[in-house]
Order: C-alpha cells, then structure tokens, then sequence
C-alpha cells in the first residue's frame, strides 16, 4: 500500500485514538509519552505501510513503519474500525519487512 493512501484513511474522518492495554503497559515501562506515539501516527509520515488480514468486517488492518534515528524504526500494527487502535508490531516481523 502507498503510504500516502494509508496517510489519507486516517485523515478521512474524525477517529478516536486508542492505544491497547499490553501497549500501554510497555510504554509505561519503557517511560514514553503515550501522546507522542498519537502524534507520530496522525502527522508523521510512515516509510513502509502494509495492509494486514482482519478478522472483523469493516475494519482495516496496517502495519506502519516510521523511521527514527539510523537503522531504527517504530513499527506499530494500526487498526481502523470505530476508532484508531494501535499496539506495536513484534520485533522478529518488523525485521524481516524492513530488510
């Protein structure tokens, strides 16, 4: 998928932003701003956006990579239903898309 096509879903409406309970809790333990990760989804632009199976109708599943400093990257699985849920994507996967 084109990163501006997945760039252009999320603007296309008004979305409530949520973040998953195993999510929160590593970005309580690792002491990351949870606004921050909403904001790097809603205005950053993602390097590598990959559209993913779901199991519920009407919801679009991505995997969105955004590049960070040198070989770094968030990589956070986004889902598009009633609102944005987002937790971060396995570290083994987000490897293998890169490369």
């Amino acid at each position: 998928m084109e990163t501006a096509e997945f760039e252009k879903l999320l603007a296309s409406k008004e979305r409530k932003f949520r973040i998953t309970a195993h999510a929160m809790l590593r970005i309580r333990q690792r002491k990351v701003n949870h606004t921050a990760i909403e904001e790097e989804i809603r205005v950053r632009k993602p390097v590598v956006v990959v559209e993913e199976p779901c199991d519920e109708a009407g919801e679009r599943k991505f995997g969105a990579y955004y590049r960070q400093s040198g070989p770094y990257y968030h990589a956070y699985i986004v889902a598009l239903n009633n609102g944005i849920t987002v937790w971060r994507e396995n570290k083994d996967r987000q490897k293998r898309i890169i490369k």
